[in-house]
Parts: C-alpha cells; sequence; structure tokens
C-alpha cells in the first residue's frame, strides 16, 4: 500500500509575490507487493503550485518494492497576496492514490 509519509500539509508559510520555495515530499511501499509505475498529479491552485520534474523526482515512473521510497518536490511561486491550497495525488494502479495538502500564502514584500 502506497503511504505518503511527509507530515500533512506542506505548508509552504507566508512568501514574497513571484518568489519560488520548494518543499520534499516522500511517498513509501508499506505493503510487500510492488507498486505499479507511480504518476504524479496536482489539483487545485496549479498556477502556483507545481511538480518539480528533474533528478529530484526519483517517483515518477517508478514501480516501488515493498519497503521502498521515493521522493519528489513541489515548488510554490505566489501571483499575489492571497492564501493558495493545493493537493499533490501519487498515483499507482497497484498500490493505491494517496493525497497531500499543501499551502501558502503570498506576501507583498514592499508594504
Amino acid at each position: 500500500m502506497l503511504v505518503i509519509t511527509t507530515t500533512a500539509p506542506v505548508d509552504f508559510g507566508a512568501q514574497a509575490i513571484a518568489s519560488t520555495t520548494m518543499r520534499t515530499i516522500t511517498a513509501r511501499n508499506s505493503g510487500m507487493t510492488t507498486t505499479s509505475a507511480l504518476t504524479l498529479s496536482i489539483t487545485g491552485d496549479t498556477d502556483e503550485f507545481a511538480l518539480v520534474t528533474g533528478a529530484s523526482d526519483t517517483c515518477t515512473g517508478a514501480q516501488l518494492p515493498g519497503g521502498a521510497m521515493c521522493t519528489f518536490e513541489v515548488a510554490f511561486t505566489p501571483a499575489a497576496e492571497e492564501t493558495y491550497d493545493a493537493t499533490v495525488t501519487v498515483t499507482a494502479a497497484m498500490g493505491g492514490s494517496p493525497m497531500i495538502a499543501v499551502t501558502g500564502a503570498g506576501t507583498d514584500p514592499g508594504n
């Protein structure tokens, strides 16, 4: 069974408008059977939250054996002075689809 071991919600806190911060999220196969290939998705405020591709993403396409873990990063770039929320889902056809909430707020450093 696939689980997200990072404490929820992932709170980016207050951040200057147009600046970017990243947080790492960890998923683990708590079962004994290898998962099918993992996919990542994000819903909600997708203009402000994004999945980071590249070497830091060890989850996308991975088939996790029992007890194995993988990590990926989510970036937050607020566009205005407001609060933003999204949900990240890690999906495996064989292993489940755990979700984790992400949240953050934009601030104007000039105010």
